[in-house]
């Protein structure tokens, strides 16, 4: 399956938590402990944060999972991020997913804004995708 994960600094988390309340109203930040229980993230406790908000076919209980904070999934979506380049992770036992999903792997695709006027109509995808812009927007991510 397929899902969004923007980027949310701390000093705009407030915004961004009421914002998705709009959809899901009992919408929280959250990590799983060793234990695969969520354990929700108190405020001012990362620099930034990359949570689970669009999730496709819909696993309303991995809205607000914060991957970039996770042990298992974090490296592997800051790599991503950092390089520019789509990044995966090795097998692993997913949380959250106990019921329908046992073991799986994500891909991780960062997003950056890229000015349209200063992109070549010759320049490919790869190209574009190595500039990297100051304008991070977060990744799109892929469990199977």
């Amino acid at each position: 399956f397929t899902e969004w994960v923007p980027r949310v600094p701390n000093n705009q988390r407030e915004i961004f938590e009421n914002k998705t309340k709009t959809y899901f109203s009992d919408f929280q930040l959250y990590l799983f402990n060793i234990q695969g229980e969520r354990i929700v993230q108190e405020r001012n406790s990362a620099p930034e944060y990359h949570p689970i908000t669009y999730c496709s076919p819909r696993y309303d209980s991995l809205v607000g999972f914060d991957l970039y904070n996770d042990e298992i999934e974090g490296p592997f979506l800051r790599k991503a991020r950092d390089t520019a380049e789509p990044s995966s992770s090795p097998p692993f036992l997913l949380r959250g997913l106990a019921d329908t999903f046992k073991i799986g792997m994500t891909m991780y695709l960062p997003l950056y804004a890229i000015n349209a006027t200063q992109v070549e109509p010759t320049q490919s995808l790869v190209s574009l995708s190595k500039q990297k812009s100051p304008q991070y927007w977060g990744c799109i991510v892929v469990v199977i």
